[in-house]
């Protein structure tokens, strides 16, 4: 099957998408004096499509082992529910990024990589430009804007194209790393960020892109992002920024041979069949650490200006263990799938119940450090590396007012485990990110073994 115009139908999209906002940026702040700079860009690419590129179509054990390149990215910054739309008074934001790609190669013979259509993995460091941003919050009025700075963030990525042709690519990327704020919250100078409440943030990001290759070295492309920042609930406030743009990157490939281009992705499932379907108990323990949105709101809003904690951005740590099994069927080399029951112990019910009466909430609620689930598990495995995900409900949890009120009553987890080969892979170690709606609840870390 050709897939030729279906990317070209998408490519034209992107391109349309991207150029928009930065023809109109450019003639805002230069007028039409860089109309020049747009004419080369195009007969540029012109003059590269109008180049042959060679056959690619065979032999591709000769594929080249690393790439560089530079990405842009327009984006918007997302307020979550009414709350977070009111309090951003300015939007936009842009990223930069330089990277270097290491490219899996199919005369390495790995299983993995030929299933997964020999994907990329990137590491980077991109700059998060959130300095034009505007937070006010309206009631009461706060005399002042706050904002949330810069992001510098180290990361890495798994990128597979899905689709690649003599020129054209369709794929998409998984993104993860930490990043360094340069303003987050403080109460006396930038009291309304209550996106980025600590120093250091954690970052996710998911994007779809479409890549074209100019030359045998150098391929440009497109993409739609998501970008993700949160302290995973381990300090406050933790509303967490996110945000959604258009993106367009520069990739240099030395040395690449003509079988960079292509690969036979319709033999990458061929062998599946032939693995040995079996199923497994999953059992592991776990800690968990937050800082409670209880105490986030009873320092905010029900304490008085003269007292030292009114508004502080220092909060106690508190400790949630936790155990699960779940029963799992690994139905191919890549996945598994299955079911498991969650109890977490909370050691800070008290502490609610504390807080509730403060505010007083004295009837009606229930507190107890018993929390009780169930859950649906899939796991994608990538050699030692597995990517662990789970949407569960609860059958028992009493945390109070906010529990009650504000908290969903199904939670999502997601995280990376690893697993040692002189274990066999039969044990592991990870994280992961507890949530309730994409709302950060707690950071885990655990340990496991399959049985």
């Amino acid at each position: 099957m050709h897939f030729d115009g279906l990317l070209i139908g998408i490519c034209t999209f992107l391109i349309i998408g991207i150029f928009h906002p930065i023809v109109i940026k450019t003639e805002y702040y230069t007028g039409t004096r860089l109309w020049w700079v747009f004419l080369l860009v195009g007969m540029s690419v012109a003059a590269a499509h109008a180049t042959e590129l060679p056959d690619t179509t065979r032999n591709d054990s000769c594929r080249a082992r690393y790439a560089f390149g530079a990405t842009a990215n327009i984006a918007t910054l997302l307020g979550r529910e009414d709350y977070g739309v009111d309090l951003v008074k300015r939007h936009g934001c842009q990223f930069y990024s330089i990277y270097m790609d290491f490219l899996s190669n199919p005369s390495d013979g790995n299983e993995y990589e030929r299933l997964y259509g020999y994907p990329t993995f990137e590491a980077g460091l991109m700059l998060g430009d959130f300095h034009n941003v505007r937070l006010r919050r309206d009631n009461p009025p706060t005399p002042y804007y706050s904002g949330l700075g810069y992001e510098l963030t180290a990361y890495g990525a798994f990128r597979r194209d899905i689709v690649r042709t003599n020129r054209l690519s369709l794929g998409y990327g998984l993104e993860q790393g930490l990043g360094i704020c340069t303003r987050p919250y403080n109460r006396h100078d930038n009291v309304d960020n209550e996106f980025i409440g600590s120093r250091i943030s954690i970052y996710i990001g998911i994007d779809l892109y479409a890549g074209y290759r100019l030359s045998r070295e150098w391929e440009a492309g497109m993409g739609l992002e998501f970008k993700h920042y949160s302290n995973s609930a381990l300090d406050r406030p933790n509303k967490g920024a996110n945000a959604i743009g258009l993106s367009a990157r520069l990739t240099y490939t030395p040395d690449a041979a003509p079988a960079q281009y292509i690969h036979k992705y319709e033999n990458e499932n061929e062998g599946e069949s032939s693995k040995k379907v079996y199923t497994y108990t999953d059992i592991s323990a776990s800690w968990g650490g937050k800082a409670l949105l209880d105490d986030w709101i009873i320092y905010y809003y029900n304490k008085p200006a003269d007292d030292p904690n009114y508004k502080t951005s220092h909060f106690k740590i508190r400790s949630v263990w936790g155990i699960s099994a779940a029963q799992m069927f690994r139905y191919s080399r890549k996945y598994a799938s299955g079911i498991g029951l969650d109890y977490w112990y909370a050691t800070y019910s008290d502490r609610i119940r504390e807080v509730d009466k403060q505010r007083g909430f004295t009837s009606g609620y229930k507190y107890d450090n018993h929390i009780l689930g169930l859950s649906l598990r899939h796991e994608a495995f990538y050699k030692n590396i597995s990517l662990a995900m789970g949407l569960g409900v609860y059958l028992h949890r009493q945390m109070g007012f906010i529990g009650k009120n504000d908290e969903k009553p199904y939670y999502e987890t997601v995280g990376l485990r690893y697993y040692p080969a002189f274990l066999r892979h039969r044990a592991y170690i990870g994280y992961n990110v507890k949530a309730h709606l994409m709302k950060a609840d707690c950071m885990e870390v655990k340990m496991g073994v399959c049985l």
